[in-house]
């Protein structure tokens, strides 16, 4: 659901259609690219506007929520993308760069040793967790120091974690 007011869905076809839901006109619709989906569609941002995007194959998509036109980036290999965020968040070196989309192409920053990337947001920072705490990462700044857990014992590993918008709610053992 978009703004509770229109669907977004992929067709046998490979069709993606953002249709109204209330009267179930189509507002757009745009090729959806070959290869095996890594991904659901999913609301996110991308360059300040918003997007509907998905992995697909070796490639991140998207489609202006507006207009419908379509754009994509090849991904590195063994990338994975997660769109839990407020914009997709690519993960490469296994797990030691997390990358956003800037100016339409990816751009990188360091994840700290120990550390796990877990969702980007719209204004390009990556939000990483591990036992010494958070960072927030941003694409060509030096890594910050983490932000501390805020436990009154030492703080073991996360061990669930949800996104909710721009939140991430983590549980620790």
């Amino acid at each position: 659901m978009v703004d509770g007011t229109a669907m977004a869905f992929v067709t046998s076809d490979r069709v993606v259609a953002l249709v109204d839901v209330a009267g179930g006109e189509a507002r757009w619709t745009a090729r959806y690219p070959d290869g095996t989906p890594g991904t659901d569609l999913a609301v996110s941002t991308v360059d300040g506007r918003r997007v509907i995007a998905a992995a697909v194959g070796d490639r991140l998509a998207w489609w202006d929520l507006e207009s419908g036109e379509a754009h994509d980036i090849a991904l590195p290999p063994g990338a994975t993308v997660r769109l839990h965020g407020t914009a997709p968040l690519v993960v490469t070196d296994q797990g030691r760069t997390a990358s956003t989309v800037v100016g339409g192409k990816l751009a990188g920053c360091p994840v700290p040793d120990g550390a796990t990337p877990l969702a980007a947001r719209s204004d390009g920072v990556v939000t990483a967790t591990g036992p010494a705490g958070w960072w927030h990462l941003r694409p060509g700044q030096v890594t910050p120091n983490p932000v501390a857990w805020e436990s009154p014992g030492p703080p073991g590993a996360p061990t669930i974690v949800a996104y909710l918008g721009e939140s991430i709610v983590t549980v620790l053992s």
